[in-house]
Formats: C-alpha cells, sequence, structure tokens
C-alpha cells in the first residue's frame, strides 16, 4: 500500500476515549510484552489501558487499544513518574500504524473494533469488540458504562513530568529495529471528563479493569525526543 508519510507533531480530535488503571506485573501479564517478556526493564506498578475513537488526526479517523506498562530506561533520568512503553497497542487504519512506527517507535498492530451503544437513563452503555485483524484473537470484549453526571476538565498538558514519558526503541514503518537510539514522547492536550465503569467479558492478559474516565477533547503527539541507546 501506498500510505502517505504525516510526520509530527500530530494534532488529534478524541470523539470518545476511556482510560482504566490497573495494576501491572510483568511476571504474571507478560501476554501484554508481545515478544518481549525476557526483558528485565519492565517493572511492577500502574498500567493504564486506553481505547480511544479519534474523530480527526493527520491520518484520518481511526480507532485505537493501547496498554501502557512502566518501564525502566536507563538513559532517562529525572522523571517524576516512571516512563512507560506500550507493547502492545492496535489501531483500525494502516495510515495509523505506519506512521505510528517511523513517527515515535510505536510498533502498532490491526485490529478491528466492533461499537455498539445505547443511552438509558442517566448513563450511555457503549460496547466493544476488539480483534486482531489476521489471527482473529479477541484483545477486548467489554462494555463501558459512563454515567450522566457532570463533566469536569482534563488538562493533560499541565501535568508536565506527571505525565509518563513513552520511551520506544526506533522502528521503521515493517515494525522493525533502526540502529541503537530510543525515542521518548510526552502527550498533551486537553479534554472533558465523567466517570466511567468497564464490565468485561474478555481482556488481553486477563487484566482486572473496573473503573476510569470517560474523555473526549484533543491530544498532541509532539516531535519526540532522541534517546541515545
Amino acid at each position: 500500500l501506498d500510505i502517505p508519510a504525516y510526520p509530527p507533531p500530530w494534532s488529534l480530535k478524541v470523539s470518545s476515549s476511556w482510560v482504566f488503571p490497573y495494576l501491572f506485573n510483568p511476571k504474571k501479564h507478560t501476554a501484554l510484552l508481545r515478544g518481549d517478556e525476557l526483558s528485565t526493564h519492565y517493572r511492577p506498578g500502574l498500567g493504564i489501558a486506553m481505547i480511544v475513537s479519534y474523530g480527526e488526526s493527520p491520518a484520518g479517523p481511526y480507532d485505537e487499544l493501547v496498554f501502557a506498562v512502566p518501564y525502566k530506561h536507563e538513559s532517562v533520568k529525572g522523571e517524576i513518574v516512571s516512563p512507560c512503553r506500550l507493547p502492545t497497542i492496535y489501531v483500525s487504519s494502516e495510515a495509523s500504524l505506519r506512521n505510528g512506527r517511523v513517527n515515535w517507535g510505536i510498533k502498532k498492530e490491526l485490529a478491528d473494533f466492533q461499537w455498539t451503544e445505547r443511552t438509558g437513563f442517566l448513563h450511555t452503555k457503549t460496547s466493544l469488540c476488539v480483534k486482531d485483524r489476521y489471527s482473529r484473537e479477541t484483545l477486548f470484549e467489554g462494555s463501558m458504562i459512563t454515567f450522566s453526571l457532570p463533566c469536569f476538565p482534563a488538562p493533560l498538558g499541565l501535568l508536565g513530568r506527571l505525565c509518563p514519558l513513552i520511551v520506544e526503541p526506533r522502528i521503521n514503518e515493517e515494525g522493525e529495529r533502526v540502529g541503537h537510539d530510543w525515542l521518548g514522547t510526552r502527550m498533551t492536550g486537553f479534554g472533558w471528563a465523567r466517570l466511567s465503569i468497564v464490565f468485561l467479558t474478555s481482556v488481553i492478559g486477563k487484566l482486572w479493569l473496573k473503573f476510569g474516565l470517560n474523555m473526549r477533547g484533543t491530544l498532541n503527539f509532539p516531535i519526540p525526543e532522541v534517546i541515545r541507546g
């Protein structure tokens, strides 16, 4: 496929997203590490599961399922919270996959997202099934209940170094390692959030997810900093 290059920075419109924290254990949740299970740099701690529907991006609209896990990189110093990696991340578009790999070293894979939504009294129920596009493995299946309460601001850009630095090795669009450098990326953005809970049928890694936030707004992915390997 002839996929155009869309270099960073990117500003993306988040039509809807869900963020659920979980406790990550690298010995227990090896399914999230996708072939990197023997690495000793993953750390136990707070992980984040995110489901995002991007209404607008330089590469067009797409959906995303991502799991962030704590990671220790020896060349990254002075961080308030642990850097993280995104070893499991799936998107619905080839353009997002290829540009995400080249721009930020994020090794995205392709998946199909099936959504249904029902609005009830004082809540909205959003059901989602995500399957690997080729193996048909079920990566996520469940329903998010978002309560119709007043929104509150979620100013991601004001968090500064409280927002984890994403660290990934530099790769090409085929997902192959390029050189020894790593890329560091810190997201910014602003949105409005509501409380949400999730009822899972299935999730990769058998994670325990329950309470989180439903958010809408914008996310910004800057030009990454180069971290010498």
